[in-house]
């Protein structure tokens, strides 16, 4: 419910290249990162096709599709950063080992899913604060429906007494989906003040229902 609406065949996977093929994990990633100049820098986009492509090696025991060009320029010359960034990581041996066709060591994995991590909390501080505070709270709102096994009954518990009640019920599950944590500590929700959370979510259950769909 936050991002550009034109990506939503590229994030759902059902985007395809001139040629007719599905988009690759790490294409669809840049495409998001290039839609709104994240700050995520070539070192993390090489990081992310290393980690699919091996995955899929692995997993698929196929060697059909393997690095680009430019992500293994941007790899073989990333040394310094992976050392700083993740603790000493070598990522020319984790290299050596995929081009062997050997299986990933525990440290590889950490390197290169951390390393994803970062990249997606960038992003999604990025698009956190792109929004209105109405906006997010309402996005998470859905998100959380959409997850939920039972929405309608999920939509019943937290909107059914409406106003302060509900927007404390809202609080009180975003606390515990670990949304609302951000920089260390826990607020309302990211990037919105009390008051502005509350303008967002004070809403009866016919208002929810109407809202939300």
């Amino acid at each position: 419910g936050i991002t550009d609406p034109s990506l939503a065949e590229i994030l759902k996977g059902t985007a395809r290249t001139s040629t007719g093929a599905r988009l690759t994990i790490s294409a669809r990633f840049a495409a998001v990162v290039s839609n709104y100049g994240c700050a995520v820098g070539p070192e993390q986009l090489a990081a992310i096709e290393l980690l699919a492509t091996w995955r899929n090696q692995f997993v698929h025991a196929t060697y059909r599709h393997s690095l680009g060009k430019q992500t293994r320029r941007t790899l073989e010359g990333a040394g310094a950063y992976f050392r700083k960034a993740q603790g000493g990581a070598d990522i020319a041996a984790a290299l050596a080992r995929f081009d062997d066709r050997r299986g990933p060591t525990l440290g590889d994995l950490v390197t290169l899913i951390t390393t994803c991590q970062v990249a997606i909390g960038t992003i999604d501080d990025h698009l956190v604060h792109l929004q209105s505070p109405r906006d997010l709270a309402v996005a998470m709102v859905e998100f959380a429906l959409r997850q939920d096994p039972d929405p309608s009954a999920l939509l019943e518990r937290l909107f059914v007494k409406g106003g302060s009640h509900s927007a404390g019920r809202v609080l009180a599950m975003l606390h515990e989906m670990g949304v609302t944590r951000t920089q260390g500590y826990a607020g309302s929700a990211p990037a919105i003040s009390p008051s502005n959370f509350d303008c967002a979510v004070v809403m009866g259950w016919w208002a929810a229902r109407a809202l939300v769909g």
